[in-house]
């Protein structure tokens, strides 16, 4: 449905890290599994996500959908493989611009989340790192997400924190209300290795959407040549936020 598509696509935004000089690739998994009522489950997905960073440029890949985020060239892109489509938007992002204009006040507040971040001492071995939990609380009048995320801060090599929050926020900025969360959110301190989440959609009638991510590889790496371009033969189309929201941007 719309409303939990919009919910797992905020949140599944929220990655908490840092990158080194180089260029450092991330592959992390994901598995969806929809709780019916009466706990019975309904169908799982599995999908692999594949984030490239850079000293002034970001790729997250997860085969649908492409987001580039370029500092250099002041410029996010969009990247809708299905329809073979690009959307580019100049940074920094006026949101207020990019909303439908059917969108009213009312249902804007529904998709603004309430975020509180819980640190604790629980710590384990996720794969090959140490990891310190989180507890991440995200409210809003549609929906409810509770989520245990796990994170390092020794991955081998120096990292530089502010310069990738720069990064994430950019794409953090698309969604209505983030912004005055944003230092709640950088409360967690260290690189995100796995995730454990549950979403409760109010107008689902008690149905809810667990996922548990996990990387299970951080490398230094040189990008191939094009991996911060968008792919030259796709059609270049106005952003679209509803359907963005509906998972087909």
């Amino acid at each position: 449905m719309k409303t939990r598509r919009i919910v797992l696509f905020v949140f599944g935004m929220i990655m908490t890290s840092a990158f080194a000089t180089a260029d450092v690739k991330v592959v992390k998994i994901t598995y969806e599994n929809q709780i019916l009522m009466m706990t019975h489950g309904g169908p799982g997905t599995q999908h692999k996500t594949v984030i490239y960073i850079g000293e002034d440029r970001l790729k997250i890949d997860d085969k649908v959908t492409t987001m580039i985020v370029r500092l250099d060239e002041k410029t996010m892109y969009i990247i809708n493989h299905d329809a073979k489509t690009t959307s580019p938007i100049t940074l920094p992002i006026d949101l207020a611009s990019q909303l439908p204009k059917t969108m009213n006040k009312d249902v804007l507040e529904t998709l603004k989340f309430n975020i509180t971040v819980t640190p604790t001492e629980q710590k384990r071995q996720v794969g090959s790192w140490m990891a310190q939990r989180y507890d991440v609380s995200m409210i809003s009048p549609m929906a409810k997400l509770e989520s245990k995320v796990w994170v390092t801060e020794d991955l081998g090599f120096d990292f530089d924190m502010e310069r990738y929050l720069e990064l994430y926020d950019t794409i953090l900025s698309l969604q209505p209300g983030i912004v005055d969360s944003l230092s709640e959110l950088h409360k967690i301190k260290g690189f995100e290795v796995a995730r454990e989440s549950v979403v409760m959609v109010s107008v689902l009638a008690g149905n809810s959407v667990s996922s548990t991510e996990k990387v299970i590889s951080i490398a230094e790496v040189e990008a191939p040549e094009g991996t911060y371009e968008p792919p030259a033969a796709y059609e270049v189309v106005p952003f679209d936020f509803s359907s963005m929201a509906r998972g087909h941007h």
